[in-house]
């Protein structure tokens, strides 16, 4: 009898409510018997024990007693769901061969039986309802298979199509056999799914064979008994290409799209080299038994998993797959290939196990040094046994799932631990662990002495290990009246701390994870000194800059000052002699009572905080006339400008550059409209002497026969830090500015800090003269030199109010370095061509030990590096007094262009004289140039509003020309002069002449004068007091002839034979006469009015 007649199963399908399955796999048995006939111990088969078993007899003596048993569900079970019946049977190895499926007719001749003596009549209802939901005869479909479980037991493997609740299996007998008997042990079905966990069941099958031909699947069940050391062995034998076995394995439960497998499979080297890969599959079926998954090993998704590698290495290896779809079953299936000539196609299944489990690592995290780490593995998603290794220091010689390694260096350790399942499934996780540093305290900055009532700098903490827990205040190195701070950063502001007024020391506080609180290593000690005079003394020693000096009685002692700031209070006067110096690291506040600067007494501060409260700074004016002016700037904010010089007529009080009533831009002073309003601070402001030193219009001085010293008085908050004035951007864009300080400024530092916004040719330019219209206005200042004007005014000693008194102390006693511009000074300089220009006043340009009456005084300590050698050379007209002067620098830091500080353009301002020399289109009054060579060439230029007799001289001299000639070159007489040892006269026709003269350095040969143009320009002819000049040079004069317009004859004179001669009785009206005067050299005739 054939296989498929062996068990002829009648499924009947009976329906019930059926509420729903569970998150997790439970296995629900058949609880009550509905029929039975010949059954022994019915009761057993619905015990849920599946070690005990009612067995049911069938007998064929004289009368057939056939045996069976129905069991009956408590509720409806679902369509599709797989029941199991646990059996065993008389002809136990019919349950072998139909284990193979269709393979079992194939099986009966090599297990030794006769198929057919016993079979098995299975019938599934709903209830008993007829007809059957599900008939199977055979074990060859997806419907109804013969499986095993992982310890060798049989089972009927169902599926119905429709819901069902009752199972009926009748043992039947076929042949002469007496008697048979079957063992039923349980009905059940599996509800919920089963995370994890090896197969539940397993059968094998052929695929296209027809003849064994050695093939075989031995010992099936080991794929599933849970020991990952054996196997079952699926051998191919010598079927032939195309034809294959496959093993499949059932899981319990329900299956879900995201489920995972893992394999573990094992086959001889040699097949991997012949490229068996391809022919091994792994097939998934869904619930219905449909191909869902089909995948050979050689499939592009697991060649990154090394199969070939680890099987050619003759070891298991384990692939974990993710379907993405749901399978009830999972089966391996290897098709023999061609060529593999003697050697076994067999595959050994280790096992299929459903779902992956996961590692969690606990431990991580920070320690403090010695500690004990708790390192502890925890899987999840499914069930032991596993094995552990463990990497990272002092772990791996753990082999659970715990490790306790005790770390005494402070650093990050990372650990992993491997774990492995039975079926060489591994997982791992790792953690990392710190031992942290212990806390270190480091070092706190900002030890300081701190002015009394101040803020201290920032305090600063380095070299700290951990966090800055707070910082600490107290007022002894004990710090047993410790306060806290709540700041956690490296840095302790002083505003943090507030004003001081006693010795405070502060620590920082610094932690670190679990370690106790540590204290920086040490302290920083803010020291605060303050000393008070009361009158006679200082309570606490004469102060320092870090002392703060508290005024509270009378002080005039003659003596430099130095504190960190100054205090004044119960108005107290105090009062700074000329010439001392008062240097405060902060800031004045005058609470009550006063303090006043006198003449020559300066205040340097060294930060730029502003004061508070008002000071009198004094400062003296030189010797002047009633109708003579100065060019002031205030060193305080809030003095007003008419109470400043009170007695200065109101109409003389000046500002420089307005717009007229035709909006045109007037570089010219116009008076201040306002006196009652402040000076501006940084501006210049040009104010006559006092109109009457009486207090009316008597005596010398208002007489304008006397001089005097007027001596100003600011009072108002002493102006300190950065001070910025704007520029004027309108006509020539100059500005009159002003020295903001109650100290001098340094020339130098005020050139370096506004040389970008001052024009190219811009000097400083100061105002010094003495009332009177021929005389040149200002001086000349640069880099390099100093050029004065000479105010004469017919008196002898006029000259010094030209600027002459500050020639020695400019360009003679003082090292250029320390050139300074004084207290109160005003001065004009001339803006770049650039948008905004802005000047610049800071604390870094302010001189101290620095005093004279007016701009420059110091000492030549401390030469600087660079060479200069200078000559000033003076021009000057005996007609009328005027007086010019230019200066010529020869410097290692000089070019032939301009040089922004170093060259100074002329600014003449009107006056009747001028002496330039030219660079490019430019009249520089001071001109800078490289160092000096012999051969230079350098062009002079001058304006003379008056004809008359000139002379042109050296004034002063240093450097290389300390022994070099200087010569002027006549270009238009042709005389080459050395005016080193002498003064050259010459006379000129008024107007500006830019191509006269030369300074070089050689003796020039002399130039012909038998040229016409020549002989015109070296005979001048001008009016005086009523005497007519002629000269002519070097030219000898024959005669001299006059007549009018007319052509009358008015005079004559022979004989002269000389290169000058006058007319002084002359008996005309003011008119034109012509001048006709003939030399050896030719005949010139002049127009001039007489």
């Amino acid at each position: 009898m054939k296989a498929k007649q062996l068990f002829r199963a009648i499924f009947t399908i009976a329906f019930f409510c059926y509420c729903g399955f569970g998150a997790f796999a439970q296995t629900q048995y058949a609880n009550s018997v509905s029929s039975q006939a010949y059954v022994a111990s019915p009761t057993l088969a619905h015990d849920q024990n599946l070690a005990t078993a009612a067995r049911i007899t069938t007998t064929n003596v004289a009368v057939t007693l056939e045996g069976h048993i129905e069991l009956q569900f408590s509720s409806v079970v679902p369509a599709n769901t797989p029941a199991y019946v646990k059996i065993n049977m008389q002809e136990t190895d019919q349950l072998k061969a139909l284990l193979g499926g269709a393979l079992g007719d194939l099986l009966d001749d090599v297990l030794g039986i006769v198929l057919g003596d016993q079979y098995l009549q299975v019938i599934v209802s709903n209830n008993g309802a007829t007809p059957a939901v599900l008939t199977s005869t055979s074990f060859t479909s997806n419907t109804m298979r013969i499986v095993q479980d992982g310890t060798g037991d049989y089972y009927i493997r169902i599926v119905p199509t429709g819901n069902y609740n009752r199972i009926r299996i009748n043992n039947k007998l076929g042949g002469i056999i007496a008697s048979r008997w079957l063992d039923v042990y349980e009905a059940f079905y599996t509800t919920g799914a089963n995370s994890c966990g090896i197969g539940n069941y397993t059968s094998y099958e052929g695929v296209g064979v027809v003849s064994l031909l050695g093939a075989n699947v031995t010992n099936a069940n080991r794929a599933i008994d849970a020991n990952t050391t054996n196997y079952s062995t699926i051998n191919l034998g010598t079927l032939a290409v195309g034809v294959g076995l496959q093993q499949s394995i059932y899981f319990a439960g329900t299956a879900a799209t995201t489920d995972s497998y893992n394999i573990k499979f094992q086959m001889a080297n040699t097949l991997v080299d012949l490229g068996v890969l391809g022919s091994v599959h792994i097939i998934g079926y869904d619930g219905s038994g449909t191909i869902v998954y089909n995948k050979a090993l050689n499939d592009a998704a697991f060649v990154s998993l090394g199969i070939a590698t680890g099987l050619a290495n003759g070891q298991p290896v384990s692939i974990n797959i993710q379907p993405g779809v749901a399978i009830q079953r999972l089966a391996l299936r290897y098709t023999s290939i061609a060529g593999v000539g003697l050697t076994a196609q067999e595959l050994h299944l280790y096992g299929i196990t459903r779902g992956s489990f996961g590692v969690s690592l606990a431990g991580a995290g920070s320690y403090q040094t010695g500690a004990t780490i708790p390192l502890v593995a925890t899987v999840t998603g499914c069930t032991g046994p596993y094995t552990y290794s463990w990497t990272g220091t002092g772990a791996t010689s753990s082999t659970t799932n715990t490790a306790s390694p005790v770390l005494t260096t402070p650093g990050t350790y990372n650990y992993t631990v491997t774990v492995t399942d039975k079926f060489g499934i591994q997982q791992t996780a790792t953690a990392s662990v710190v031992i942290e540093q212990p806390p270190v305290g480091g070092t706190v900055a900002g030890t300081q002495t701190v002015c009394s009532g101040l803020l201290a700098s920032d305090l600063t903490l380095s070299g700290y290990t951990g966090n800055i827990i707070k910082w600490q205040r107290a007022t002894n190195a004990a710090f047993t009246d410790a306060t806290d701070i709540a700041n956690t950063t490296a840095t302790l502001t002083g505003a943090e701390l507030g004003p001081l007024d006693t010795t405070t020391y502060v620590r920082a506080v610094v932690g670190r994870f679990t370690y106790a609180n540590v204290n920086s290593t040490n302290y920083a000690t803010l020291t605060v000194k303050g000393t008070t005079w009361n009158g006679t003394a200082w309570s606490n020693g004469a102060p320092d800059l870090s002392t703060t000096a508290f005024f509270t009685g009378a002080y005039n002692v003659d003596a430099d000052l130095n504190a960190c700031r100054i205090i004044v209070s119960n108005n107290a006067v105090v009062n700074i002699p000329s010439e001392n110096l008062v240097t405060v690291q902060h800031n004045i506040n005058v609470q009550t009572g006063s303090i006043t600067f006198q003449n020559n007494a300066h205040l340097i501060q060294q930060t730029g905080e502003a004061n508070i409260g008002n000071v009198t700074v004094k400062k003296k004016a030189s010797e002047l006339y009633r109708l003579d002016y100065t060019l002031w700037s205030s060193p305080v904010n809030g003095q007003k400008l008419g109470q400043f010089s009170p007695f200065t007529s109101t109409g003389r009080f000046y500002e420089y550059g307005y717009f007229n009533g035709s909006n045109i831009y007037m570089e010219k002073y116009n008076p201040v409209a306002d006196l009652t309003a402040p000076f501006t601070v940084g501006k210049g402001y040009l104010i006559r002497m006092p109109n009457s030193i009486t207090g009316g219009p008597t005596g010398p001085y208002y007489a304008g026969t006397q001089t005097y010293v007027f001596e100003g008085k600011f009072t108002g908050v002493p102006n300190n830090g950065t001070i910025t004035y704007p520029l004027s951007i309108n006509g020539e864009r100059y500005t009159a500015t002003g020295n903001p300080y109650a100290s001098p400024i340094n020339v130098q530092a005020f050139f370096d800090a506004n040389e970008d916004v001052m024009a190219e040719e811009s000097a400083i330019y100061f105002w010094r003269k003495k009332n009177d219209h021929n005389a040149t206005t200002y001086t000349t200042l640069t880099r390099d030199a100093y050029v004065y004007n000479n105010a004469s005014g017919g008196v002898a000693g006029d000259d010094i109010y030209g600027g002459k008194i500050w020639d020695d102390f400019f360009n003679n006693d003082v090292d250029p370095a320390d050139w300074v511009i004084n207290v109160g000074q005003g001065f004009i300089i001339q803006a770049a061509q650039i948008a905004n220009p802005v000047v610049t006043f800071t604390n870094s340009m302010r001189r101290g030990a620095i005093y004279n009456n007016q701009f420059f005084k110091g000492n030549m300590a401390g030469q600087t590096q660079e060479t200069r050698s200078r000559f000033w050379i003076n021009i000057a007209g005996s007609a009328n007094n005027s007086f010019s002067q230019a200066a010529l620098v020869y410097s290692s830091n000089a070019t032939l262009g301009l040089d922004k500080g170093r060259d100074g353009k002329m600014f003449s301002n009107e006056s009747p004289l001028a002496f330039y020399s030219i660079q490019d289109a430019n009249n520089l009054t001071i001109q800078a140039r490289p160092q000096f060579t012999d051969s230079d060439v350098v062009a002079m230029g001058y304006r003379a509003d008056v004809a008359g007799q000139y002379s042109i001289s050296i004034s002063r001299k240093d450097g290389v020309f300390a022994d070099q000639a200087v010569y002027i070159k006549d270009n238009q007489l042709g005389i080459t002069k050395n005016i080193s040892t002498e003064a050259y006269t010459f006379t000129t026709e008024a107007g500006t002449i830019n191509n006269r003269f030369e300074i070089v350095y050689k003796q020039q040969g002399a130039l012909s004068t038998n040229n016409p143009e020549l002989l015109n320009n070296s005979v001048v002819v001008y009016q005086q007091n009523n005497v007519i000049n002629i000269t002519a040079a070097n030219t000898q004069i024959t005669d001299v002839t006059v007549y009018d317009m007319r052509g009358r004859r008015l005079y004559g004179k022979t004989g002269i034979n000389a290169t000058q001669t006058t007319i002084d009785n002359l008996n005309v009206q003011k008119e034109v006469i012509i001048v006709e005067v003939n030399t050896v050299n030719g005949k010139v005739t002049k127009k001039i009015i007489f």
